[in-house]
């Protein structure tokens, strides 16, 4: 009977805390009121940001730009050629689903720039 209450105080107490990490979710506007734009100084924007699994990321920005996630070499080369996340809809969000680097590349008008999120992993 006592290994009883202790389990179920256990599976109470795991599912406490999973409730808890997902109330920690947060959803970050990249760029803030900028948004995802060129002006905006986004490496110091992400840079001042500690992303955990669970977290968004809602980019907006002018249908003239894409947004375009990318693996490291399309990263290292400015190419969104094979693209893991292709939008051009102005209004993406993006759900960090496991940790690790999430590299997002842009162009608008011939100019481009690109930025990498480090996502803490669980």
């Amino acid at each position: 009977m006592a290994q009883a209450r202790v389990a179920l105080a256990l599976c109470a107490l795991l599912l406490l805390h999973g409730v808890a990490w997902e109330a920690r979710a947060a959803s970050y506007t990249v760029g803030n009121s900028a948004g995802w734009d060129i002006s905006a100084d986004l490496q110091s924007w992400a840079a001042a940001k500690i992303f955990n699994v669970g977290d968004v990321l809602v980019f907006t920005y002018s249908k003239t730009h894409t947004l375009d996630e990318v693996d490291a070499a399309g990263f290292k080369s400015c190419s969104a050629a094979n693209a893991l996340l292709s939008s051009s809809d102005g209004n993406t969000t993006v759900p960090l689903t496991a940790g690790g680097d999430r590299l997002v590349y842009s162009t608008d008008k011939g100019s481009r720039w690109r930025i990498n999120f480090e996502v803490a992993a669980l």
